[in-house]
């Protein structure tokens, strides 16, 4: 782990149950038979950040049609979760994900406010996928 100007350092965390970073949630989304979630339920995870990890929880918010600049319209699957207070985060907002609404789960889009404005993460390309991207409504010029 390295932070601004402190050195290099190894971190070993001990892991509990289901413990994620961002992408490996991301990616761990991928596999969720969404059939069998009810939206506004929250599900526990464990999620590792700096040198700690946290309890937290995320929630399935439902469908929706999301514009996602450069790719173009989706049906998509939405998702929030809690963030960490720390450095970055207040520790009161929600980081909220849309995946596509296929059988491919691909992230679209990432956004979350942080301490001096809003975070946002979006794909731009994507190729080679193992299903149609039947989520696509319309695509951008």
């Amino acid at each position: 782990m390295k932070r601004k100007e402190e050195p290099e350092r190894e971190t070993l965390l001990n892991g509990k149950g289901h413990t994620f970073d961002l992408v490996s949630f991301l990616y761990h989304t991928r596999n969720l038979d969404f059939t069998t979630f009810a939206p506004g339920v929250e599900h526990p995870f464990y999620f590792a950040i700096d040198d700690d990890i946290f309890n937290l929880n995320y929630k399935f918010v439902g469908k929706e049609i999301k514009n996602i600049p450069g790719l173009g319209t989706f049906n998509t699957l939405k998702f929030v979760a809690k963030v960490v207070a720390g450095e970055v985060f207040k520790g009161k907002e929600e980081l909220v994900i849309w995946v596509s609404d296929d059988r491919n789960k691909v992230p679209l889009l990432i956004e979350s406010p942080i301490k001096v404005g809003r975070v946002t993460g979006r794909l731009s390309s994507f190729e080679n996928l193992k299903f149609p991207l039947s989520s696509m409504i319309e695509r951008s010029n």
